[in-house]
């Protein structure tokens, strides 16, 4: 993960932190390379704004899958 991706997430949750999407793909990117207490944490606050996206990435966090992986909010998932 490159540190201004991750720079650019964490300024998008400043600017809009009531968008779920922002923490899904926050937490897709920490999926496997950051401390589960750090994850937990978002993962919280996205239950509150979106129980169903929370969802989702709480079963992929829970798997063996690649970041390329997740389907989420992604384009991919509706194609």
């Amino acid at each position: 993960m490159e540190a201004g991706t991750a720079e650019l997430r964490e300024k998008a949750i400043q600017l809009k932190p009531n968008t779920p999407e922002t923490y899904e793909c926050r937490g897709v990117l920490f999926a496997k390379n950051r401390p589960e207490s750090r994850r937990t944490k978002g993962l919280a606050t996205l239950k509150k704004l979106n129980p169903k996206i929370a969802g989702e990435l709480e079963q992929f966090l829970k798997t063996d899958k690649e970041v390329e992986e997740y389907g989420g909010t992604s384009p991919k998932r509706s194609s």
